[in-house]
């Protein structure tokens, strides 16, 4: 099979994954809805099956597509040598600075080069503490005596997952304006880098080493995954879980 063929039917794959994820969703979505509008107590046994069934297909052709998108990410891999490498400035800043001698450079480009690093390395200091601070109020409320009310536990969580969004929305906000400023900081570094002097740079047969291993062990895990998933519908392990879903639902957590 030609690398065309194979990047083809990669594509269409990873398209028809995308779509089935969609609706699976919707439809998961759309079922609870269902079941949530029927009345008190709507959540029990015979009305999660009831709503599930007719959604059973969309649900395991889901599964079925991203299984089998994972075989065809062992048995027909990427061809990573047509990348572009500018596309991804992280990549190219970490190729380049492995074919330099920073200690070669002029003090000014230095300096320059260190001011980047530092203003990257600030915005993720600075998303930390947002992130701890926003944790902490969130569960500073959640733990107050009267956060939870055992005869509006729907209202409790609604409520609670409000306050939590709030408290994650400046972290989030500033994570994206990191994000970008952080990716123009490595095409200014990378623009520095370009004009470091020749002595320098390092021979260009040097080679960052190549992360296989990473991918290798991502493989391993999806196939001990798949085994237990296909070891868990043999056995009847499903209903188990579906069952014990079902029961905190009802029980423990009290939808409904």
């Amino acid at each position: 099979m030609t690398k065309s063929t194979s990047q083809r039917i990669r594509r269409i794959c990873g398209i028809a994954s995308g779509v089935s994820i969609a609706v699976a969703g919707a439809c998961l979505i759309w079922a609870c809805l269902g079941i949530y509008r029927s009345g008190d107590g709507a959540f029990s046994r015979e009305a999660v099956a009831a709503a599930f069934s007719p959604i059973a297909i969309p649900v395991y052709l889901c599964l079925a597509l991203v299984i089998l998108g994972f075989v065809l990410e062992l048995i027909l891999p990427a061809d990573d040598s047509k990348r572009a490498v500018s596309k991804n400035p992280a990549m190219t800043l970490k190729r380049m600075r492995a074919k330099l001698d920073l200690g070669k450079c002029g003090e000014e480009l230095q300096a320059a080069i260190l001011a980047q690093v530092a203003k990257r390395r600030t915005d993720r200091i600075i998303l930390a503490v947002l992130l701890a601070a926003g944790g902490a109020v969130f569960f500073w409320i959640a733990l107050q005596p009267d956060a939870f009310h055992q005869s509006q536990i729907n209202d409790s969580m609604i409520r609670n997952i409000s306050i939590l969004l709030c408290c994650l929305a400046p972290a989030f906000g500033f994570a994206v304006g990191a994000a970008y400023r952080g990716r123009k900081s490595m095409e200014a570094e990378i623009s520095l880098l370009k004009t470091a002097p020749a002595e320098a740079k390092v021979s260009s047969d040097v080679k960052l080493p190549c992360p296989c291993w990473i991918n290798k062990i991502r493989n391993a895990i999806a196939v001990i995954a798949l085994l237990f998933l296909i070891f868990g519908f043999c056995t009847g392990g499903t209903a188990d879980v579906l069952t014990k879903a079902v029961n905190i639902c009802t029980e423990c957590v009290g939808l409904g």
